[in-house]
């Protein structure tokens, strides 16, 4: 009986260590099958997250070509607009080659109308320095003056071939008053680009008092007297046009290399 009693205990130890490796195997093969879950699951989520942070980067670069491209479009539109204005100054500037030169109305007349042209460069300009960047709105400045120059050059073209035109006028009817301003005028010549610094005891002082007493005398405007005194600005007038025709050329460059930068686009 015990001997029986011993292998039946023995069986029953030998089917429970059985048992227990059984369980115990179940758990680790649980255990093994979870971290391979765990594993796939954090693969999946990796390559969630990467197809995330691809779209995002997708989107953000899209935004952003399209802010530069926006910006572009409204660069371009303001330097289209400030060059267009500005020849449109420059070619009502020309139309005083047009003007009949003894024709002082049409003159004040066309120097009316430009001012309003003057002061809508102004307006575009300050928009080509609000939109930038600084080399486009520094030529800009530049091409602006030259402009400006150009058409100061052509008006006092005019005002001077004008009172030359008007002392002519008077050569037969007051030749003793024109002899003697064209007598004058060499000096008062020579000297004008230092009138504001002459001392009113100053010989030229006295040259310029008798040209306007001439002028009176020969019924002409005393206010032609600054332009005869004045070297002839004919020969400026290459210059200028020649300095604007410069100052276009380095404007386009700047606005060309703003909207068409030489560097790939941002996320290329």
């Amino acid at each position: 009986m015990i001997g029986r009693m011993d292998l039946q205990g023995v069986g029953a130890v030998g089917g429970a260590g059985v048992a227990a490796a059984g369980v115990i195997g179940a758990v680790l093969v649980g255990r093994w099958n979870l971290k391979a879950v765990n594993k796939t699951a954090d693969a999946g989520m990796a390559q969630a997250d990467a197809s995330y942070r691809a779209a995002l980067d997708a989107v953000q670069t899209q935004g952003e070509n399209e802010r530069l491209q926006w910006k572009r479009t409204v660069q371009r539109e303001t330097y289209a607009t400030f060059l267009n204005s500005l020849m449109t100054l420059t070619e009502h500037a020309t139309e005083l080659m047009r003007v009949d030169i003894l024709d002082w109305a049409g003159f004040q007349q066309q120097a009316t109308t430009h001012r309003p042209l003057e002061a809508e460069v102004r307006h575009k300009l300050l928009l080509v320095k609000l939109e930038g960047p600084e080399a486009v709105a520094a030529a800009a400045q530049r091409l602006h003056d030259r402009a400006r120059e150009r058409s100061d050059t052509m008006a006092e073209n005019f005002r001077w071939h004008h009172a030359h035109r008007l002392i002519e006028t008077k050569r037969a009817s007051h030749s003793d008053q024109f002899r003697r301003v064209q007598q004058l005028l060499p000096e008062a010549r020579a000297r004008y680009s230092s009138l504001n610094t002459a001392e009113p005891d100053d010989p030229v002082m006295s040259v310029l008092s008798e040209l306007r007493s001439l002028l009176a005398g020969m019924e002409l405007p005393v206010y032609h007297l600054p332009a005869l005194c004045q070297e002839s600005p004919y020969e400026s007038l290459g210059i200028t046009r020649q300095n604007l025709d410069e100052q276009i050329e380095e404007f386009l460059t700047a606005a060309r290399e703003a909207i068409n930068p030489a560097m790939p686009s941002v996320g290329t």
